[in-house]
């Protein structure tokens, strides 16, 4: 199986332009591929909820682009396992939270955790 470890780079992607500068820098600098190599691949990108906002930002800047490449078309975003725990489990606390007294709440098995066998 074929992997293209990736450098450091000092770019900020903390903006939409910066993401753009990015993928530039990943695709074309580091791993030398022209938007034509790319024009019907898939690019499956896992990222944290910001990054998937600024990528999405980044196909409207360059929607009207000639190459699929350049409108950012390849990039197929999913997002990190980190925020969907993060969000399973806060969903679940606002769900069954509930209250000590209530028998079968998470608050209920929390306090029956703490206490000594």
């Amino acid at each position: 199986m074929a992997q293209f470890p990736l450098r450091v780079s000092t770019i900020n992607e903390a903006t939409v332009e910066g993401t753009i500068k990015v993928l530039e820098d990943i695709y074309e600098t580091q791993l030398q591929f022209s938007p034509a190599d790319l024009e019907d691949k898939a690019v499956p990108s896992i990222n944290d909820q910001l990054t998937n906002a600024h990528t999405r930002g980044a196909k409207i800047m360059r929607s009207k682009d000639l190459s699929s490449f350049r409108r950012i078309d390849n990039i197929q975003l999913g997002y990190g396992i980190f925020h969907k725990l993060m969000n399973f489990v806060w969903a679940l606390l606002k769900t069954h939270q509930g209250t000590i007294d209530q028998i079968g709440s998470l608050k209920y098995f929390f306090a029956l955790l703490e206490k000594p066998g």
